[in-house]
């Protein structure tokens, strides 16, 4: 071993990547950011959800109004992932990759 580091990956991408983003994302909302890298922020979105989960499933409000709460949240995360994505992928596409870390 000449105790040289490994070479880096590329940056995740391509559709099953996205596809497997979008569905961690639904199911859980954070868990798509965390997969695609966006670590910090895939940790607001989790504990987002846990406040919402915590408030909503006190009893007082309707089942009707929990799954809406939860439903809009799951859809504005995958919004946010995706918006995130396809920035990345310009970004990557006009060769600016790297700058903003």
């Amino acid at each position: 071993m000449t105790g040289r580091r490994p070479p880096v990956p590329p940056p995740r991408s391509g559709r099953l990547f996205w596809l497997l983003a979008v569905v961690l994302n639904v199911a859980v909302p954070g868990v798509g950011h965390i997969y695609a890298q966006m670590i910090a922020r895939g940790f607001v979105w989790l504990a987002g959800n846990m406040v919402i989960l915590l408030i909503l499933t006190r009893g007082d409000v309707p089942l009707a109004g929990v799954l809406g709460a939860l439903g809009a949240l799951r859809v504005a995360a995958v919004a946010d992932l995706v918006y995130l994505l396809r920035a990345h992928a310009a970004e990557r596409d006009s060769g600016n990759a790297g700058t903003d870390r």
